[in-house]
Parts: C-alpha cells; structure tokens; sequence
C-alpha cells in the first residue's frame, strides 16, 4: 500500500513540478514593447531565454563538389559562421544577381544542397547564372552559439546578405531571398525587418508559427521558452503584417497550407497597403512542388528588371508546371 501511495504521488508530483519550472520560466523572462506592430520595434532590448531541447547541430558541414560550391565562413553578431557559396565567375561579366537559399530544418546546411533528389537543392539558381549563398545558422553545424528557433538566426540572414552584397562580383541592388518550412518561416521574418533584399520568396513558411511551436516544445523540439507569449510573438509572421519591409511571396501546398490564414495575411496586408501575395498550390504537400516551383521562381527572377521589383509574379504559370509534372 505504501508503494501504491508512493507511485500517486509521483504520478500527480512531476507534471506539478515541471509546470511550476515552466512557469518560473514564464514570470522571468525578460520583456519588451510587445504591443508593437513594427517587428524591429518589437524585438529591440528583448533576449530570449533558450531552454535544453532534442534539436541537435548536424556536425562540420560536407565538402562540396568542386565547381558547385565552396565553402566559406561570414560573420554574424554570433561568430563565424558555415555557408556554401557558388565559385565567382571564370570570366568578367559585370555584377550578378544573388539569390539566399535558406534550406528547411535545423540543423545545418549538407550534401542535400547540391543533390537533385533531395528536393531541396538551388540547381535552377545556379543554372539560370544567379551567385548562390546557402547560409547556416548559430548552433548549426560546427557554428558557435546555440539554435534559437528563428530569433538570431533572423541577424544570421541579414549577416549573410551583407556578406554577399560585400562581394565584387554581385549586384547589392538584386539580392534575393528564398526559403523552404523553416527557412521559409525565416525568409518571411527577415521580410519584417529588413528593407535591403529586392524580394523575399517563402515556401512552406508558417505564417502563423504559435501553435507549431507548442506542439513542437511539447516534443522537447523549441529551443526557447514557449509558455512565453512574447517569445511566440516575436517569432510569429502573423502578429507583423503591418512589419513587411520588402515584396514578400509566400506559397505553400493545398495539403499542408491553412487557408485562414493565407486570407487573413493577405487582408492585413492589403489594408495596410503592404506588398504581399500568398498562394496555395492546387494538389501538392508540403515538398513535392518545391522542384518546380524553384525552377519557376529562377525564371521569374531572370526577368526582373528596372530600380525595384517588377517581375511579373506569375502564380498561374507555377500551378500549370505543377499539375504538368504531376501528369508526367
């Protein structure tokens, strides 16, 4: 009877005192001037608390192949950080453009990077002759700091933009950003805080990322403390309409994409007059049309020309590849 006691207790005593930890957690954390609508605003003076999660850095990133890419190191406010970058022109050719290929996941950046069955690879870029950068971010392969969850990492994209508009052979005026799920997310915060990319592009971004991030803490997956309301908003897309700072595109596919909330951006922002455009594409998940949607997007961007962004952004021409390739 005694054991049978002993076990209740502990069964009614650990959920108590994990809650009461996690709410410690909550009372203290530092905060900031959460109700404003400007996401720079927001994020000024705030340090986010990270707390032990399962997200665990891949190692020293591959080698790549010789041609493809090289592998350098840019400097963020969190140290030096790992990034694949295409090798500059053999020949002059005056200053090219550049797309950011901000890959999905934690972890750091790999030989998926460079391999067409992953689905994730930026070929078309290269092929269509843009200058490419793959980024990792802090607590990323052997990166210093520690994954914040698309905090930091937001100053790590913004770092690797200023790295490669450093470069001779790139065009500072045409420099794009792409991501995928989580860079995709991460592409779409930086749209928030930064006017300096052309245009930013976001596959499979969560626009609104606040219940991705409690299921996500309950699997011991969210480096930071998710019963903080503050730390979800700033790290939410939807909570910053008013925020966007450049053209931002968002696309996901019809079996993952949360209709609502497609709408609801794209509401805010047209009341706001900020330039968005969301689409869903008809008959895909989450992974199989990004293929062809970046052979589409590296299309789209040979095509830009003048001062500022003004390729037309051809949503009918991405669903018609789509289906095409479905039907093959």
């Amino acid at each position: 009877m005694k054991i049978f006691r002993t076990i209740i207790v502990c069964i009614i005593a650990v959920p108590l005192l994990v809650c009461l930890i996690l709410f410690s957690m909550t009372l203290f954390s530092p905060r900031n001037a959460a109700g404003s609508t400007d996401l720079v605003a927001a994020r000024a003076g705030f340090s986010t608390m990270l707390i032990p999660n399962r997200i665990k850095a891949d190692g020293p990133p591959e080698q790549p192949p010789v041609g493809v890419f090289r592998l350098v190191r840019y400097t963020s406010p969190a140290g030096k950080l790992a990034a694949y970058l295409t090798p500059p022109p053999g020949s002059p050719g005056g200053r090219r453009p550049a797309v950011i290929w901000l890959k999905g996941g934690w972890g750091g950046i790999g030989s998926f990077l460079w391999d067409r069955e992953s689905g994730q690879d930026p070929t078309c870029f290269r092929e269509a002759g843009f200058v490419v950068m793959c980024p990792s971010f802090r607590g990323e392969n052997d990166n210093p700091g520690r994954i914040e969850g698309f905090y930091g990492e937001v100053d790590d994209v913004l770092a690797a933009y200023d790295y490669l508009a450093g470069l001779p052979h790139v065009d500072p005026k045409r420099i794009y950003i792409a991501g995928h799920s989580t860079g995709g997310t991460l592409a779409i915060l930086t749209a928030m805080v930064s006017g300096k990319p052309r245009a930013v592009f976001s596959f499979g971004g969560q626009l609104n990322a606040g219940s991705y991030f409690r299921v996500k803490g309950i699997l011991g997956e969210t480096p930071f403390n998710w019963l903080n309301s503050t730390e979800i908003r700033l790290r939410n897309p939807a909570e910053f309409a008013g925020s966007i700072k450049t053209p931002l595109y968002c696309f996901e596919g019809e079996d993952y994409a949360d209709n609502d909330e497609f709408s609801l951006m794209e509401k805010r922002a047209r009341e706001l007059g900020k330039p968005y455009t969301g689409y869903v594409v008809h008959h895909a998940d989450h992974f199989d049309y990004l293929p062809v949607a970046l052979c589409w997007l590296a299309k789209v961007l040979q095509d830009d020309r003048g001062d500022k962004f003004s390729a037309p952004v051809d949503t009918e021409r991405l669903q018609y590849l789509f289906n095409k390739t479905m039907r093959n």
